[in-house]
């Protein structure tokens, strides 16, 4: 029984899967067959997106502006890069500190192409005996390690408050790149700025009130806002601690006392600094002529190279030094000084802009260049310059990029009003930019009519863009992909099929796919273009040619156009009038977009030309050929028959328009040949749902004919409820389309 029920369920599930799988042998999933159903279900219309801001990323998502040298930051693993160059760089290239070389895409991409570590990691022999563990690399490998140690036992120890000295223009030391306080205990020295640290710390769960004393050493003046007695009410939270600065210097020599920092709570004193004898003297009797201040001021021209040649020059004031690149020294001349110390400093890459500034001084302009455009002084010699001795170039300056703006949709193609206006700011804003830098420029250069042919072009201010491009020698930049993709556009303006399918070619099998797709859409659109199309009409709007059966006694008629004939559909009418009033069609629609058969406005006017025709009894259609004078114009023709009047546009065209209205696109199509038109002006106006009706958008048709006039980079399409399309050509004529707003 069992085994019934379950051939009959699987035959249930044989027949039910057999009508999309083509097989009643084959098990397929219903859910999965009704999605793939669904994705080849047609798609309603998308509303085009909000215009994007692109920019070439130089480094991974980074624009050139944010292309600083913050980017890679330095710390050790870059250390060990600069010592592995400074010794040759001979031996592979090998860090463990590399594991810091994380800040960024860049700086880890960065860090993995400076390690000489192999793309294809060879097995590295392992062995573990007891505690030892033995590694046999057979390539460069790096590996971490990790070890527990005994350690000495500290003295127990619960400072709650110290008060520390130190000199302010040699705060800090540095041992082994850790940073150390560098304090003063013993003498110290007049005229020379100091300052005072106390450190308050709450070793306890709670919360502490105090209050905090602090005073000055007695002989000493103070500095930076400093008071020479402050009383300082605190909270220190749990575990916590504080820390409080005050600067000072001492004017006279001598010995001064110092009534040490002191804390209170509640009226007791419950913490205190030790106590500090100042000893002030005009010079000290130990000197530390390892320290920077001492050297820069007493060493040697040798001693002070060769300090900077071991220490940090970012650590190090550079400006103590300034005055031996013009002094005649015992070492040699100031000249002299100035040649070794700038090319020590060239060689650690360190530019300081006290001491490339004596460039001037020794008339060195090799050097005197880079300094000049450094310096504040460039920044005010406008946007470009190129001289002897500077050179402002914007890009390198990060003053300007080349940006693209997509998608962008004009809602006008031509000027609208005295002024042309650039509706997208960002766009508006970019372009004036270009233009602020040109203006410096006594000659403009191939690069710059580029970047001026893509901004125009992407105006639709096309004779303008063309004539720029012309202007480019393509073997004298070095941008020529982009200029390729140019060429082709230009090549579609100006209806050079050929040359745009052979620059597109090149292209098709390119490596970068948002090139490659650009190329291959380029491709794409001549090869509709060129395909030979059916010529068969296709018009929704044509009206219905058969009347409902009426009453035999009432006369009735509609007629339409066919070619360049008038056919009557009537009954019970002998004779019809007709008028002909001659239309300029697109003033006509600006005015009345929606208008496209109403006559009413006509009736004010006299008609142009009027004739009388016989409607033969006992046929319901007859063909009345428009005439001669006619035939070439657009013209609202008005008949009068049976006491009702009737009227229609006739309109002198050979265009065959298809109207996608689920998709906001028109095609325009030679009537005769079946080719498409490009370069048909369409003018949309749009009925609101507020009942305003107001300009919508207008373009051009591209190559294969095509426009899409309900893309906007607005909101506006949701709030239409009816568009009119007025197509017009000098040549193909002109003709007027209705359509609703697509589905989404």
């Amino acid at each position: 029984m069992d085994e019934l029920v379950e051939k009959k369920n699987e035959q249930l599930w044989f027949g039910y899967t057999s009508g999309f799988a083509g097989s009643a042998k084959e098990k397929i999933d219903p859910f999965a067959a009704n999605i793939k159903r669904r994705e080849q279900a047609r798609s309603f219309y998308r509303k085009i997106g909000k215009v994007m801001e692109w920019a070439e990323s130089n480094y991974y998502h980074r624009t050139l502006e944010q292309t600083v040298s913050s980017l890679v930051p330095f710390h050790s693993f870059w250390s060990d890069y600069g010592k592995h160059l400074a010794e040759g760089g001979g031996k592979p290239f090998l860090s463990g500190n590399f594991i810091y070389a994380t800040s960024s895409p860049t700086e880890m991409l960065l860090a993995l192409a400076v390690l000489d570590l192999p793309f294809e990691p060879k097995d590295t022999e392992t062995k573990i005996n007891g505690r030892a563990v033995t590694l046999k690399a057979k390539q460069g490998v790096v590996f971490f390690h990790e070890q527990l140690l005994p350690s000495e036992q500290a003295k127990k120890s619960e400072v709650l408050m110290s008060q520390r000295f130190f000199r302010l223009d040699s705060r800090y030391r540095y041992e082994k790149a850790e940073r150390l306080d560098n304090f003063v205990d013993e003498e110290f020295l007049s005229g020379i700025a100091y300052g005072s640290i106390v450190v308050l710390t709450n070793p306890t769960s709670s919360r502490r009130k105090l209050r905090l004393l602090l005073h000055l050493p007695n002989g000493s003046m103070p500095l930076n806002s400093s008071r020479t007695v402050r009383s300082v009410p605190i909270t220190l939270e749990a575990y916590s601690t504080q820390t409080f600065e005050s600067s000072f210097y001492f004017p006279i020599i001598g010995d001064y006392d110092l009534y040490p920092a002191r804390t209170s709570a509640d009226g007791r004193s419950i913490a205190s600094a030790s106590l500090m004898n100042f000893k002030v003297v005009k010079e000290l009797s130990k000197k530390d002529k390892t320290s920077w201040a001492w050297i820069s001021q007493n060493g040697t021209d040798p001693e002070v190279l060769d300090y900077l040649r071991s220490n940090n020059l970012d650590r190090t004031d550079l400006n103590q030094i300034a005055f031996r690149l013009k002094r005649e020294n015992e070492g040699g001349s100031g000249k002299d000084f100035y040649d070794q110390l700038i090319k020590e400093m060239e060689s650690r890459f360190h530019y300081h802009s006290t001491l490339w500034s004596y460039s001037f001084y020794h008339q060195d302009l090799e050097r005197f260049r880079p300094h000049l455009a450094k310096s504040g002084f460039a920044n005010q010699c406008g946007k470009w310059i190129q001289s002897p001795l500077l050179r402002l170039d914007p890009v390198d300056r990060r003053w300007y990029e080349q940006l693209e703006y997509s998608p962008l949709v004009h809602a006008r193609a031509h000027r609208l009003g005295k002024d042309r206006r650039i509706l997208n700011d960002r766009l508006r804003e970019q372009y004036l930019k270009l233009l602020e830098i040109l203006k410096y420029k006594p000659t403009l250069e191939p690069d710059d009519h580029l970047m001026l042919a893509h901004y125009l072009l992407a105006q639709d201010r096309i004779e303008k863009g063309l004539d720029h491009f012309s202007q480019v020698d393509r073997d004298q930049i070095q941008e020529k992909l982009q200029y390729d993709y140019l060429a082709v556009n230009a090549a579609f303006y100006k209806l050079e099929l050929g040359t745009a399918r052979k620059i597109a070619k090149r292209y098709q099998d390119y490596p970068v796919d948002r090139w490659k797709k650009l190329f291959t859409e380029a491709l794409a659109h001549l090869d509709e273009a060129k395909a030979a199309l059916d010529p068969k009409v296709v018009d929704d709007k044509e009206r219905d040619q058969q009347m409902d059966q009426l009453a035999d006694t009432e006369p009735t008629f509609s007629f339409e156009f066919t070619d360049d004939r008038i056919r009557l559909t009537h009954q019970n009418i002998g004779t019809a009038r007709i008028r002909y009033y001659p239309m300029e069609v697109e003033l006509l629609f600006s005015r009345q977009p929606f208008a496209k058969n109403d006559a009413d406005h006509f009736t004010l006017v006299s008609a142009d030309g009027e004739e009388t025709i016989e409607l033969p009894n006992g046929k319901k259609d007859t063909l009345h050929r428009l005439p001669e004078k006619y035939r070439r114009m657009n013209v609202m023709v008005e008949i009068e028959a049976g006491g009702t009047r009737k009227a229609q546009a006739f309109y002198a065209n050979r265009l065959r328009t298809e109207v996608a209205a689920e998709y906001g696109r028109i095609r325009v199509l030679d009537k005769v040949t079946g080719k498409p038109l490009p370069q048909v002006y369409i003018k949309t106006y749009a009925r609101m749902k507020d009942g305003k009706i107001r300009f919508y958008k207008d373009g051009y048709t591209d190559l294969r004919g095509k426009f899409e006039y309900a893309s906007l980079n607005t909101d506006d399409l949701d709030q239409v409820s009816r568009f009119a399309l007025l197509v017009i050509d000098p040549e193909a004529g002109a003709q007027i389309e209705e359509a609703s707003p697509p589905t989404r």
